[in-house]
């Protein structure tokens, strides 16, 4: 990481053993972030989703929906969604919220 602060192999690896070990939580958050940034793959934003529940940082299911089910409407961009949430609800260094 220190000669490649960027290299998506290593912040995906050490973001996977902070979110596993449970340790160091919001420095795993802030991996999954960059690698977000590096990388913007489906296997990046899942791990990104993993450090968010991790860190408490999850919203609300919008149930009852409100359009009934069976409307066909084009869904939004979850990927996307969920990387604006997070950094949203940024983590103190501290803890989560």
């Amino acid at each position: 990481m220190e000669l490649d602060p960027k290299q998506p192999g290593a912040l995906g690896n050490l973001a996977r053993f902070y979110l596993s070990s449970r340790q160091d939580l919001p420095e795993a958050l802030g991996l999954c972030r960059r690698l977000v940034d590096s990388q913007p793959t489906a296997a990046s934003y899942d791990l990104l989703g993993w450090a968010c529940y991790a860190n408490g940082l999850t919203m609300k299911p919008a149930w009852p929906p409100r359009r009934p089910l069976n409307e066909t409407r084009p869904t939004p961009f979850i990927a996307s969604g969920i990387n604006d949430f997070s950094r949203r609800h940024e983590c103190a260094g501290d803890g989560c919220p």
